[in-house]
């Protein structure tokens, strides 16, 4: 069996998108971060070709995309079914400002690429939906519970909840605040969730939804203190479609009768070890499991030809 032929290696990878192979990459990365950018943004420019003309009096530009992505909790008591918002609004972003969903995306690619590094292509995905959901239901709880009529659109629930739980894991990293002084990372995480927490209870001029950044806030809290893994809650084959070209390798090998039973048992662990990085991370192996990957290192490295 060819190795690109293997489960794992239909998935999405990390190892194949920043700095796996070595050499020029001129293909665009197939990552979890650029399909949740790439998602995100395709459906923003959607989204604002459904824009009715301006209403001269208040200003207001009707877009029925919006409306029927928008969150609007106070408005399932009539139209229970429109329950799906609670996830469609963080694909949903104001056409009134390029920066809002530009912003957004900027802070999951900036600090979700060392994530999904760090805990692979599922498990990254599973996150960012988590915390979205999580984002959704800090809305819903505040809106029943003040029974203040609101519409909610944008991913920030998500955004925030990768830069808190980069700030988690990472808290003496540097960051350029406003791309010119250095912080350390904890600085910037204690920023927003204060700054986020002050402006939540008061009065919110802005039509800013504080209570979503602090649900994505404390979904990366929980996350990282609870230890969670959510990648077995997505299907198995779970990935947007790849346009990318498989590279023409062949694994070849010599015959040796003796050696064959030996040798399909260490590719059947090889091909177990491999999908479990790229659904978990190299991060999940056990010992073990990285000294068998040593050994079937050096015991394909001589039969292997291209």
């Amino acid at each position: 069996m060819g190795i690109y032929d293997r489960d794992y290696e239909r998935q999405p990878q990390w190892r194949d998108s920043y700095g796996g192979g070595g050499g020029l990459q001129l293909r665009f990365p197939i990552t979890a971060v650029n399909q949740i950018v790439v998602v995100t943004l395709a459906a923003y420019f959607i989204e604002i070709l459904f824009n009715g003309p301006r209403n001269p009096q208040t200003g207001v530009i009707p877009n029925p995309a919006i409306d029927a992505l928008a969150l609007q909790p106070l408005g399932w008591l009539q139209a229970p079914w429109r329950v799906y918002e609670i996830a469609t609004y963080a694909l949903a972003h104001s056409q009134y400002d390029l920066f809002h969903v530009l912003g957004n995306m900027f802070g999951v690619w900036m600090f979700g690429r060392e994530l999904e590094g760090r805990f692979g292509y599922k498990e990254f995905l599973a996150y960012y939906l988590g915390a979205v959901l999580a984002g959704g239901l800090a809305i819903v709880a505040w809106d029943f519970a003040t029974q203040s009529p609101s519409s909610t659109i944008g991913a920030s629930a998500g955004t925030v909840a990768v830069v808190v739980l980069f700030a988690l894991l990472y808290p003496h990293r540097t960051v350029l605040l406003m791309f010119v002084f250095p912080i350390p990372m904890w600085v910037l995480g204690a920023f927003i969730v204060g700054n986020d927490l002050m402006r939540a209870f008061g009065e919110n001029r802005e039509m800013v939804s504080f209570q979503g950044h602090l649900g994505g806030a404390a979904f990366a809290a929980a996350y990282h203190f609870q230890h969670w893994r959510l990648a077995g809650w997505l299907p198995g084959e779970l990935s947007l479609p790849s346009l990318k070209r498989r590279p023409k390798l062949r694994v070849h090998s010599e015959p040796d009768d003796d050696s064959d039973a030996a040798m399909d048992k260490l590719e059947v662990e090889v091909d177990r070890i491999l999908k479990k990085i790229s659904d978990h991370g190299a991060d999940s192996l056990t010992a073990k499991e990285k000294r068998l990957m040593e050994r079937a290192s050096r015991e394909f490295k001589g039969r292997r030809r291209l």
